[in-house]
């Protein structure tokens, strides 16, 4: 892969979310499911709930599973990261313009302030949408197979998480921390030391519910003071410097309480980015210094 023989680094590249809505359709999934007949009729609402709540919309289905069921029944579940709340429930997907009723409750979830209605279950969430990017296909399957024979019943195939130039791709959920660059023989160990509370920095792109200067801050704390649970972290912006250029403060880490770090914005020159990329595009990373 491209990014990958370039080094390309994987920090602070989770996109910012708070809450996902997770369809379940078995079937094929379009370049952007925004498209799909399955949202006809709701779109408008989910871009409203999308950008006000800083949400993300992905198709799932479980391992393996790439053809319709018998019964038109499909689940839907909704994960707040910041409360560590759920709500699921059951939708029909319409392939007609009608808006079906059932994608009510789900949108409703969706859009609900506050806390949802339960406890959120631990669900590895792993990007194989082929049409958006085979490489995610081809990197994430292998992935799901491994993950899922460890953890069988908390694993689902998803569409694009973001970053396929990083695949393969997890989400853990529900403490929203995107992991980049597994494979069948690294995943297993990966996650399971993520959920130890060992998050190791060489896989990590950045914890989703945290702004991309303090992603990239965590980041470097655990390569430098060792492992941690990234998610149990946190930072803030405590001064701007220039205009690509800020003091971050981070918390939690076991073997330092508040550590500082200077974070700076660095434009990556235009690349192909990705595996079916026919143009070249610039990318954004950070570079980071810790303060004694």
């Amino acid at each position: 892969m491209l990014s990958r023989a370039r080094d390309e680094p994987l920090l602070a590249t989770a996109p910012p979310t708070q809450r996902w809505l997770l369809l379940e359709v078995p079937r094929a999934w379009p370049d952007k499911i925004l498209t799909s007949s399955e949202l006809a009729g709701a779109v408008p609402r989910l871009r409203a709930i999308i950008t006000s709540r800083t949400g993300r919309v992905l198709f799932v289905r479980g391992p393996g599973r790439h053809g319709p069921r018998r019964s038109a029944q499909r689940s839907f579940v909704v994960v707040d990261a910041l409360t560590q709340t759920e709500a699921v429930g059951q939708w029909h997907p319409s392939f007609t313009a009608r808006q079906p009723a059932d994608l009510e409750a789900a949108l409703a979830a969706f859009a609900a302030p506050g806390p949802l209605v339960e406890p959120a279950q631990p669900r590895l969430l792993v990007c194989t949408h082929a049409k958006h990017d085979q490489c995610c296909a081809a990197r994430g399957r292998p992935v799901v197979a491994a993950l899922d024979e460890r953890w069988p019943g908390q694993v689902w195939e998803c569409s694009h998480l973001g970053g396929d130039r990083f695949a393969a791709n997890v989400l853990s959920l529900p403490d929203a921390t995107y992991l980049g660059r597994l494979d069948a023989h690294n995943a297993v160990q990966a996650l399971a030391d993520h959920r130890a509370g060992e998050t190791n920095a060489r896989f990590l792109r950045g914890v989703a519910t945290q702004d991309p200067r303090v992603q990239a801050a965590v980041v470097e704390v655990l390569r430098a003071l060792g492992p941690d649970t990234a998610y149990r972290m946190s930072g803030r912006v405590t001064r701007t410097l220039n205009p690509d250029s800020w003091r971050v403060e981070v918390l939690g880490h076991r073997a330092r309480d508040r550590v500082t770090a200077l974070v700076t914005r660095r434009v990556l020159a235009p690349e192909r980015r990705t595996c079916q990329a026919t143009t070249t595009k610039i990318a954004i990373t950070y570079d980071v210094t810790l303060h004694p």
